[in-house]
């Protein structure tokens, strides 16, 4: 089995294995809490999701960082500005503060980067973000179908004894999030959760069916 699907409410969620960039609709892709858009392998990993949307689907960075700092919605969300940083940008976002871009993908601001520029997050703070970003998915969608990736599953660090947490945890995690979250995706617009292909044989697919 390749996807399942997973009816709550009228929406229909489906976790499947592909390509996010080949996917209909709009495409929600995780940067940090500055919306960094430096692909140096230090701030944004080049083979990262965050770094191939930068690299292959971003023809001008500078308007993308235009657009990120002069969008109204996220002008709300700013939580600090001028922030102390060895590099990047210096203003601070509230996790799952997100912005449309080219009426196709759908910013969000995911991680949490310590001193280092390393990705991490609690437990707590995973949650909370989730929850911010149905309701900003609630207000960009305009009825389109979505498709996500499973936040979380790459280089994140997870803290304060999650460290060990598994993709299928996320998934639960992520399904919980959704269903508490009012939002729903009318026919024929669709939920699709994207599972990177080499994480596929980790997930159980018939234990998730049960979130329904």
């Amino acid at each position: 089995m390749r996807q399942v699907n997973i009816k709550i409410g009228v929406t229909t969620l489906i976790v499947k294995s592909g390509d996010i960039f080949e996917e209909d609709g709009l495409r929600a892709i995780a940067f940090n809490e500055y919306f960094d858009t430096t692909v140096d392998d230090k701030i944004i990993a080049k083979k990262s999701l965050n770094g191939q949307f930068i690299l292959n689907h971003i023809d001008d960075v500078a308007k993308l960082n235009s657009d990120i700092e002069s969008d109204d919605d996220l002008k709300n969300s700013i939580v600090e500005k001028e922030v102390k940083r060895k590099q990047g940008k210096m203003t601070q976002y509230k996790l799952g503060s997100s912005i449309l871009i080219n009426d196709e993908y759908i910013l969000t601001a995911f991680s949490r980067f310590n001193k280092n520029n390393q990705a991490e997050l609690t437990i707590q703070e995973y949650v909370n973000f989730l929850l911010t970003f149905w309701n900003e998915i609630n207000r960009l969608y305009a009825q389109r179908s979505v498709t996500v990736p499973v936040f979380g599953s790459g280089i994140t660090r997870f803290k304060n004894g999650f460290e060990d947490i598994d993709i299928n945890e996320l998934l639960r995690i992520m399904i919980w999030t959704f269903k508490v979250s009012k939002i729903k995706f009318a026919y024929p617009a669709k939920l699709t959760i994207i599972v990177h292909n080499d994480l596929l044989n980790q997930v159980n697919l018939y234990k998730l069916k049960e979130n329904e």
